[in-house]
């Protein structure tokens, strides 16, 4: 598959980026992130921004391709398209699906199902998908940096 693919298969669509949108987007990612290192909001906040930081950097990078997730599962093709995007590997891929469901329980179903270590992975995933992110726009779309 490929982000064609995705786009011809409806899961993704056109979209006509800018630089100022594509680092809006790096911007949501970063505050994110930042606010993320506040040890005084509960672990599942810190969590859950953590993931929107990881999605942010990853739709920067569709965006910087022409496209934009579809409506309805953009989260799960948002990080699908780090495959086509950055090279991500299936078992990185696998990872960051799981995160996503825990993102998915502790904003819709429960409280305090985040673990310290399971934070620290989230964190390290995003730090490691927005500087993937940003050099990979950097080497391939450098008029949106």
């Amino acid at each position: 598959m490929s982000l064609k693919r995705l786009f011809d298969n409806g899961y993704l669509r056109k979209a006509e980026p800018t630089k100022r949108d594509v680092n809006a987007k790096f911007a949501v990612a970063d505050r994110n992130l930042r606010d993320a290192a506040n040890e005084n909001i509960s672990i599942d906040t810190r969590f859950r921004l953590s993931y929107e930081a990881m999605l942010a950097a990853a739709q920067a990078l569709l965006l910087a391709d022409g496209y934009r997730p579809a409506s309805g599962r953009s989260h799960y093709y948002s990080i699908e398209s780090l495959e086509y995007t950055i090279g991500e590997s299936r078992d990185e891929i696998i990872l960051l699906h799981a995160l996503a469901k825990k993102r998915h329980v502790i904003q819709y179903d429960m409280v305090d199902a985040i673990s310290p270590e399971e934070l620290v992975i989230v964190r390290k995933q995003a730090k490691r998908i927005i500087n993937l992110a940003a050099a990979m726009i950097g080497a391939k779309h450098p008029e949106f940096i």
